[in-house]
């Protein structure tokens, strides 16, 4: 993995053609899912779609329409975990 993330961040990783590994630290250890998307700002939102949390949102692959989408589902996702941690 390149460079550090937070932990409990997902990282994912292209792992050929359209099949991505999306991977986290977590206190017991490591969570990795496979899976299949477009490009990797979808597998991103993918993994915020099923599973929660934060994706790392470093680099190119935020530009364009799939990328808007990412950016824009992140926010609303932490939005929505910091509405639950106030009620």
């Amino acid at each position: 993995m390149k460079g550090r993330l937070s932990y409990e961040k997902w990282a994912v990783f292209n792992t050929g053609g359209d099949f991505y590994l999306a991977e986290r630290k977590t206190k017991d250890g490591w969570e990795r899912k496979e899976i299949k998307a477009h490009c990797l700002a979808c597998a991103k939102a993918e993994i915020l779609a099923q599973y929660g949390g934060e994706v790392d949102l470093r680099g190119w692959h935020l530009s364009g329409i799939c990328g808007s989408f990412l950016k824009s589902m992140a926010i609303a996702v932490k939005q929505e975990e910091e509405d639950a941690e106030d009620n």
